[in-house]
């Protein structure tokens, strides 16, 4: 097995094969085990040759990650790659209430996947993608899939202030890089212009998390906002550690 680092706007399959390329690998049966979504960087365990036949046990590692919540908007997502959904100016949360609202996760719990996720369901017949149904505006048609999970820990280290630029630049830096239809462009005009007239700072936090294989840290960014009553998502996330010791 190898654990490479995957870039902020870089695919899952993206970094597999730039890893194939640079390790001089084009031949090799590889794929990687636990995808992280397009803006989140840090740890992919890719399989090797025989390694893909006991794949099932690789999914189901333990993860950790460093992740930001930004408080006051909320998108179609839970992250930086959605079109804005909601926009509202929050009261200020201190550090010691966040923390008390993620401690409220650290439990097992049925997480409901998020829309756009590469979760397969049945849908006339056939298997799927979740967010394939919600392009075409047909998840009420469909009873939402959720998975068992658990958090084992969970923590909210500082938060800071950022304007609407710091947001908007962050977005185009990153969002810009990736490749496929991934509604880009769509994207950062929809920023653009629901934070045009906007002045007053957002809230954003830095936290971490422990939890099983399957947890969306974007759907926990947004399950904390839900909690606390006003809009957030997944303004990063990076994946520290993979608990390979099986």
């Amino acid at each position: 097995m190898h654990i490479i680092h995957k870039n902020i706007g870089e695919t899952s399959l993206a970094a597999l094969k730039r890893f194939r390329k640079e390790a001089g690998k084009p031949d090799e049966r590889l794929s990687y085990a636990g995808r992280l979504d397009p803006m989140a960087s840090g740890q992919l365990l890719l399989l090797e040759g025989e390694e893909n036949d006991r794949r099932d046990k690789f999914l189901s590692l333990d993860k950790t990650y460093e992740f930001s919540i930004l408080f006051g908007v909320g998108t179609d997502t839970f992250d930086l790659l959605g079109l804005v959904d909601k926009l509202e100016v929050c009261r200020q949360f201190s550090v010691d209430k966040i923390k008390e609202t993620l401690q409220s996760f650290v439990r097992e719990w049925e997480m409901e996947y998020p829309p756009y996720s590469a979760k397969t369901v049945t849908y006339k017949g056939k298997m799927i993608p979740l967010w394939q149904l919600t392009r075409a505006d047909k998840l009420q048609e469909i009873e939402m899939p959720t998975k068992n999970v658990k958090v084992y820990s969970v923590g909210c280290k500082d938060i800071k202030m950022i304007d609407k630029d710091y947001i908007i630049n962050y977005i185009i830096n990153y969002i810009k890089k990736l490749p496929g239809d991934f509604r880009q462009e769509d994207t950062i005009a929809r920023w653009q212009q629901v934070l045009a007239d906007i002045d007053t700072p957002f809230q954003l936090a830095s936290c971490s998390v422990s939890g099983s294989s399957g947890l969306y840290v974007r759907r926990l960014a947004y399950e904390v906002g839900k909690q606390l009553g006003c809009p957030s998502l997944a303004f990063s996330i990076e994946r520290t550690e993979i608990d390979v010791s099986i």
